[in-house]
């Protein structure tokens, strides 16, 4: 497996307004789903609750720039791809589906992260989410990773070829399954 990492191109003042308003508006929508899993994680107070709100929100927000950077990409190759989604679904109608579509065959699933200084870049995936373990032949990831300056940068990988590499989240709390960028660069 050839492991690169590209340069995407950054979302236009209009794809962050959308992703903006979207992340306030999936927040609202699904303010119940996100509060009882904040409350389920940690105890609660009034300044733990709006911290996770704003985390939520820019969870939310971080994601929809990041598949924008990557539709920015695709686009500027020529390919046909599909816009990123923008609908508000609530709980029940959300779903692990690929964020994009590439030439009506390839299905993108963005993954993304913001880079922090003194901590590796991780890329967080559901564990019931079959693109960890039954994945088809052709779904990609992009593992985004946007700067503090806005550079939005992806690893890409063939989803198939990364069955079984998942780890552990180092925050034992976490009921997910990541990659690391530490281990993903040693796998090299």
């Amino acid at each position: 497996m050839q492991l690169k990492k590209v340069s995407l191109i950054a979302p236009s003042s209009y794809q962050e307004a959308l992703s903006d308003t979207f992340s306030k508006e999936v927040y609202h929508t699904n303010q119940k789903t996100y509060m009882a899993r904040h409350n389920h994680e940690q105890t609660t107070s009034a300044r733990g609750n709006s911290f996770a709100e704003q985390k939520f929100k820019s969870d939310i927000y971080i994601g929809k720039l990041a598949e924008f950077a990557v539709y920015n990409f695709i686009l500027a190759q020529g390919k046909s791809v599909t816009f990123p989604d923008i609908e508000i679904y609530h709980g029940r109608k959300k779903s692990f589906d690929a964020d994009l579509t590439v030439n009506n065959e390839t299905s993108i699933h963005v993954k993304s992260c913001m880079e922090t200084q003194g901590y590796d870049n991780s890329w967080l995936f559901q564990p019931n989410d079959k693109l960890t373990t039954e994945p088809s032949d052709n779904e990609v990831i992009f593992l985004v990773s946007i700067s503090p300056t806005k550079e939005f940068n992806a690893y890409i990988l063939k989803a198939i070829d990364y069955i079984g590499k998942y780890e552990n989240p180092r925050n034992e709390q976490l009921k997910k399954k990541v990659i690391y960028e530490s281990t993903l660069i040693a796998a090299e």
